[in-house]
């Protein structure tokens, strides 16, 4: 989400982020490693691949980063708003991880939602990320927009299938224009019933599953040879649930998820 559109301000706001950060290094010992950082919480590429590697910059002055093959720096992008050659930038100041908002490619749930996204537009970043060495790339889906439907989004998820992403994010969609005064602009009558729903969450675990992604949990997905899935493989994921829910049933079998689900749905409807 962006708070402003006035870019002038990016450099105002850098200026007290950077007082923050030398404020908060203080506090830290500094053989403490920095092993991951991350740049999230809406669309970080509000500033400039200068701006955000001047970020970074700072960052490693005030902390000491690990040079091990597995730190992470990750971003969230706006494919509308990042360009191919941006991606060299971010490269250079050391990100290797991207997630990329997608949400639809359907015409009419982007119009629905005053988001037009080309698939070429998106595809063209997915492959700058590659070829300028990112080692990871996820596209986030959200299933329950207005207009959605089963067979847009499983077009959707044919396309996205087809950039072949390391990872995938399916959210559901939350109606709560109270909170978010951006949901007003929203028709909530094109919103699809509790029913078309499930279906679009059945139809993502199924077709995502078929096409040899790993089902993480908590809407993520992600290929058997990305580290979150051989996580999952060696019940580390597991084991931190397990100890925390006192669980130590086996995960369940996509069909056995899907049943699960449908039967909740099942009980919230008929419920009085």
């Amino acid at each position: 989400r962006v708070i402003t559109r006035d870019k002038t301000r990016a450099e105002v706001y850098l200026t007290h982020l950077g007082r923050e950060i030398a404020a908060i290094a203080a506090l830290f010992d500094r053989d403490r490693e920095v092993i991951q950082l991350h740049f999230g919480g809406g669309t970080p590429n509000f500033l400039s691949p200068t701006q955000l590697r001047c970020t970074v910059e700072v960052l490693k002055r005030h902390f000491r980063f690990s040079d091990a093959d597995n730190r992470d720096i990750s971003i969230e992008l706006d494919p509308r708003t990042v360009s191919p050659q941006d991606m060299a930038e971010l490269a250079l100041a050391g990100f290797n991880r991207a997630s990329l908002g997608v949400q639809d490619f359907d015409p009419a749930v982007q119009a629905a939602v005053n988001r037009i996204q080309g698939v070429e537009q998106t595809r063209a970043v997915v492959d700058a990320c590659r070829n300028h060495g990112f080692r990871s790339i996820n596209l986030d889906l959200i299933y329950g927009l207005p207009n959605q439907t089963v067979a847009g989004f499983a077009r959707t998820l044919e396309t996205v299938i087809a950039m072949r992403p390391d990872r995938l994010a399916v959210y559901s969609y939350a109606h709560l224009p109270d909170m978010f005064k951006a949901q007003r602009q929203l028709d909530a009558t094109l919103l699809p019933d509790a029913e078309t729903k499930l279906a679009l969450l059945q139809l993502a675990i199924e077709t995502l599953t078929a096409e040899g992604y790993v089902y993480i949990g908590m809407d993520h997905f992600a290929l058997p040879d990305d580290e979150l899935a051989q996580a999952q493989h060696d019940e580390w994921v597991r084991a931190q649930v397990a100890a925390a829910r006192a669980d130590t049933r086996p995960p369940l079998a996509t069909d056995q998820l899907i049943a699960r689900l449908r039967a909740r749905h099942d009980r919230l409807r008929d419920a009085p």
